[in-house]
């Protein structure tokens, strides 16, 4: 899902979450800017995901491309 948001929002749903409890102190800044970061790229290039995703998407008998994703054309 995480990823799927950046794909189809151009963000994450988490982040209204997240952002408010980095604002109340609960929340290490860095480190979900970072993860946000690293989600975006991956969700934008495939990098670490394309393999589990194809996979999944395997696993659950579903072929093609059903999210439009340019990295997971040409399955």
């Amino acid at each position: 899902m995480f990823f799927i948001d950046f794909i189809r929002l151009g963000y994450s749903s988490y982040e209204p979450d997240i952002t408010a409890q980095v604002r109340e102190g609960t929340a290490d800044r860095v480190y979900w800017r970072n993860i946000f970061e690293m989600a975006e790229y991956s969700s934008k290039t495939g990098w670490l995901v394309k393999d589990v995703v194809r996979g999944f998407l395997d696993d659950i008998g579903i072929d093609g491309n059903p999210f439009s994703v340019r990295w997971l054309a040409g399955r």
